[in-house]
């Protein structure tokens, strides 16, 4: 046997531990045995008050309709969240308030997107609860989702998270076009799930090139790092700017046969973003 510690072992470190089993385990009787137990061993725990909050969750019925919705997605922010993070720790923590996160999503299910509070929408609940299903259905139910950039946002991560990584693609690129500020922030968040996208990001803002390789010309960027995608992806079909550009690449990487169009479309890339043109060239100069 192991020698036991006396600060690892003692009582209250043993008591404290069972309870954050037991809440883990969203076991609300054993979880209410076990912060007895340790509320006799040291009456002033400064974690007794977090236990009850979470021991409180765990028991209160699940809510219903939106308003009770909003009032759990306030409570969580407020109380529930801090006290978790307190007790279990960043990851458990999360784990624990995943399950109401999807309580609250299902209660907000019936509230209409609002643009002004994106975050009271049963979407943005559902991410945070990381139910990448009912994310992209509650998303689809909103008829202005494609052209609402906090929704493609979350509709992007989605088909992300379910594995359809093509999709994903295509309301990042909408965004790019869209909402460039938004795309902006997403991929330099240090959260952002496609490793290969924020590198390819990265490449594109150290290039000291006119025009900047900004948001909107980035999708243009992205296939030439990434081929594999020009034929998966639907051409724009619009005749100027990054969009363009966009199409004109997608041609240049799908379209072998007709040497004559290859020619006029390197020429147009030139006319577009010179920079492009180059980057091509120096990937698929042989081609």
């Amino acid at each position: 046997m192991r020698q036991l510690d006396l600060f690892q072992d003692s009582p209250r470190t043993v008591a404290l531990n069972v309870l954050r089993e037991a809440v883990l385990a969203r076991n609300a009787p054993g979880a209410g045995i076990a912060l007895e137990r340790l509320l006799n061993l040291a009456p002033d725990h400064e974690r007794a008050s977090d236990a009850g909050t979470l021991i409180a969750v765990l028991e209160a019925p699940a809510p219903e309709g939106p308003d009770e919705g909003i009032e759990w997605l306030h409570a969580l922010e407020r109380e529930w969240r801090p006290a978790a993070m307190r007790l279990l720790g960043s990851g458990d923590g999360r784990d624990f308030l995943a399950p109401v996160w999807r309580c609250i999503g299902g209660a907000l299910g019936p509230r209409p997107f609002d643009p002004v509070h994106p975050e009271l929408h049963a979407s943005w609940a559902y991410r945070k609860g990381q139910d990448w299903e009912n994310l992209k259905r509650s998303v689809l139910d909103v008829p202005e989702h494609e052209t609402t950039p906090a929704l493609l946002a979350r509709l992007a991560e989605a088909e992300y998270r379910l594995g359809d990584r093509t999709r994903a693609f295509g309301h990042w690129f909408e965004l790019c076009w869209r909402a460039p500020a938004v795309l902006r922030g997403l991929v330099d968040d240090p959260g952002f799930p496609d490793a290969d996208v924020a590198a390819a990001w990265g490449a594109a803002q150290d290039q000291d090139v006119e025009p900047e390789l900004s948001p909107e010309w980035f999708p243009a960027w992205m296939l030439l790092q990434e081929p594999s995608l020009a034929a998966g992806l639907p051409p724009c079909g619009e005749n100027h700017g990054p969009r363009r550009a966009f199409d004109v690449v997608r041609d240049l990487l799908t379209n072998h046969a007709n040497n004559a169009r290859r020619i006029a479309l390197r020429r147009e890339l030139k006319t577009l973003h010179p920079a492009l043109l180059t980057g091509y060239l120096d990937r698929f100069a042989g081609d």
